[in-house]
């Protein structure tokens, strides 16, 4: 998957506030599998949206890239997908 400019430049922006000596190869992110289902599970009850499964926000992003005018490919390439 490849980052738009944006996203590849607010990491770069991270990483430069990196305190002197600190290891820039490490992971940015120390989150697991469980504890970010276990944020996701209590954002999404506390906004009362109850239905809303994590893979819903890719279908909303992608959706709204399209309305900025990405094209398929553009999409497929943001979102992994290997086909249309």
């Amino acid at each position: 998957m490849v980052l738009t400019t944006r996203a590849a430049a607010t990491l770069d922006t991270l990483l430069d506030r990196l305190p002197a000596g600190a290891d820039k190869d490490r992971r940015l992110f120390t989150l697991d599998t469980k504890q970010v289902d276990y944020r996701w599970r209590k954002a999404r009850d506390l906004a009362g949206a109850a239905g809303l499964h994590f893979h819903d926000l890719r279908h909303e992003g992608l959706s709204r890239m399209a309305e900025k005018g990405l094209t398929i490919g553009e999409l497929a390439e943001q979102s992994g997908h290997r086909t249309a």
